[in-house]
């Protein structure tokens, strides 16, 4: 995937620049704080450093889910990233990935479909608007959106399929 080789480059920048690594409870708090901050770099970084937590970083869950919709593209990403890298433990973010799937960007379309694949299951309500991404104007949403149905699940998509072949 195009977007992880970005977040890794992110990452590495932030890592490189001698910004704190986000390793236990106080890394994570501070963490979580910045994401924030006014600042735009800070919250980028702040993403990118919790995303190297993977599934320990679920506490910032709700932050991240705000940054989702951030006026900051790179913020935005970084936060959908993130989300991803959480995996299962951001299913309260669904919601907010949902919307994404709708955004006029189509790089914040792709990763937020990615991000919902590495939820999983948890991401079920997320099946019509998936559906509807794999007819995306752009190759990668419709590729993202393709293979986050696979990893919600083979059968997620059957009764949506269904009702919708109904009402056609």
């Amino acid at each position: 995937m195009g977007g992880r080789r970005c977040f890794g480059v992110l990452v590495a920048v932030s890592i490189g620049l001698g910004l704190p690594r986000a390793h236990g409870q106080d890394g994570l708090a501070t963490w979580i704080k910045a994401l924030r901050d006014a600042d735009p770099g800070k919250r980028a970084h702040a993403a990118a450093a919790l995303a190297e937590l993977g599934p320990e970083a679920r506490a910032a869950v709700p932050a991240l889910a705000k940054l989702v919709a951030d006026g900051d593209n790179v913020v935005a990403y970084n936060a959908m990233a993130c989300l991803g890298h959480i995996g299962p433990g951001a299913e309260a973010a669904v919601p907010a990935l949902i919307t994404a799937l709708r955004h006029a960007q189509w790089e914040r379309r792709a990763e937020a479909a990615a991000a919902l694949g590495e939820i999983g299951p948890g991401a079920r309500a997320a099946v019509p608007k998936l559906l509807d991404a794999t007819l995306d104007e752009h190759p990668t949403v419709r590729d993202h959106a393709a293979a986050a149905l696979v990893k919600i699940g083979a059968g997620a998509a059957a009764p949506v399929v269904e009702a919708r072949a109904r009402d056609a």
